[in-house]
């Protein structure tokens, strides 16, 4: 099945990461993306930050898991990974510039 391209668009993770500097952070946790019909995917998210010493850029890898799906035909599975780089320019807030790949089965 081939699905329409977006050449960009927002999602929003809530995380709470441990780690020190000069170290990858394993990401760890569930997600929510909500698209603009309303319709939500969800499911679990893993994969790594990098935090280089003295870097404001974090190379990002994630894997989304999606399990469960709301608003759509038929039930949502399959996986989507991130890839790119995480900047932090105020502190707790950050974006993700990147690689949105979606591997999805209705």
């Amino acid at each position: 099945m081939v699905g329409r391209r977006f050449d960009d668009g927002t999602f929003t993770l809530d995380l709470c990461i441990p780690g020190q500097v000069g170290e990858a952070w394993e990401v760890v946790g569930t997600f929510v993306v909500t698209l603009d019909s309303g319709a939500t995917l969800s499911g679990s998210v893993s994969g790594t930050f990098a935090f280089p010493a003295g870097g404001t850029t974090l190379p990002a890898d994630l894997a989304l898991v999606v399990t469960g799906s709301t608003g759509t035909r038929r039930p949502v599975t399959g996986t989507i990974a991130v890839t790119g780089d995480r900047t932090e320019s105020v502190l707790f807030e950050s974006s993700l510039g990147g690689t949105f790949t979606a591997d999805l089965r209705l």
